[in-house]
Formats: structure tokens, sequence, C-alpha cells
């Protein structure tokens, strides 16, 4: 499990098991989640999140996994 403030938008950004969430946090709404599929399903035990990060700009989110992986998640788009 990982956590992320973002200062100047007033979110946080919380990664689980694949799962990244942005949570309002005026409100302590939920705003988005974005789920992704592992790099290699028979890890099914190792993606958990174990780091996340947002670029100052608030655009880019970063989940970093246990399967060796960085994703690169687009907010609004939700791609990664």
């Amino acid at each position: 499990y990982s956590m992320k403030l973002h200062p100047i938008h007033k979110t946080i950004v919380t990664g689980e098991d694949k799962i990244v969430r942005v949570w309002d946090l005026v409100t302590n709404k939920e705003l988005k989640t974005i789920e992704y599929k592992a790099a290699d399903s028979r890890m099914k035990y190792h993606n958990s999140n174990v780091k996340i990060a947002m670029d100052y700009s608030g655009l880019i989110i970063a989940a970093a996994n246990l399967d060796k992986n960085v994703r690169l998640i687009d907010y609004y788009s939700g791609v990664v």
C-alpha cells in the first residue's frame, strides 16, 4: 500500500494491488479509480503497488510494483 499527497491539487493518490485511486482532500471523496493488468499474469502475488508518485503538475502518476515494472499513468485518461 502506498500513498502520495499532491499539495497544489489537494488530492491524495493511493495504490494497492494493481489499483490506483485519487481522493479529494476537501470532500474526502474518491475522484478516480485506475486498474491495470500485471505484466506477467503468473505473478499474481507480486503485483502490489510498493510506491506511488505524482509529478508536480499532477498529470502523471507513477506506480512501481513488485513485478519490477514502473507504470506511468495519465491522470485524465487513465491510460497506462
